[in-house]
């Protein structure tokens, strides 16, 4: 597992806060949302867990833009999110067990997604972009 320290030599970069950067993270993780429910209707659940990790992926890092952290790498930002923010380890958890699924799921062979894994990832995209936004 990487350090904070690892993160802010290979992925991470101290800039001045950018509230406007943040919230169009917010929005852009909404649009993902959007993209994950379309995706879950249609039964298509390894777009909807791709889709689902986007929006908690942006929603994260909008916090970084607010916190004055640009990232440069996906397995920085829970790093970042459980040195950072201890309170907020188990949505960093989260963020992290999908970010391995979706590399499987992308990059994988045979990696199938059922309906309750991804009803399960839409339903934790909605509640880590709520609380992303009630910090932004």
């Amino acid at each position: 597992m990487r350090t904070l320290d690892d993160c802010y030599k290979k992925g991470l970069k101290r800039i001045d806060s950018d509230t406007v950067s943040a919230r169009n993270c917010l929005i852009s993780a909404a649009s993902h949302l959007d993209d994950a429910e379309a995706s879950f209707s249609i039964k298509r659940y390894r777009l909807t867990l791709t889709s689902s990790y986007e929006a908690i992926f942006h929603a994260a890092k909008a916090l970084l833009f607010k916190d004055g952290v640009k990232e440069h790498s996906h397995i920085c930002v829970p790093v970042y999110l459980r040195e950072a923010h201890p309170e907020l380890e188990e949505y960093a958890n989260t963020l992290d067990s999908y970010r391995l699924y979706r590399e499987k799921a992308t990059y994988g062979f045979g990696v199938n997604v059922s309906e309750a894994e991804a009803k399960a990832a839409l339903e934790n995209a909605k509640l880590i972009i709520e609380k992303m936004q009630a910090l932004i």
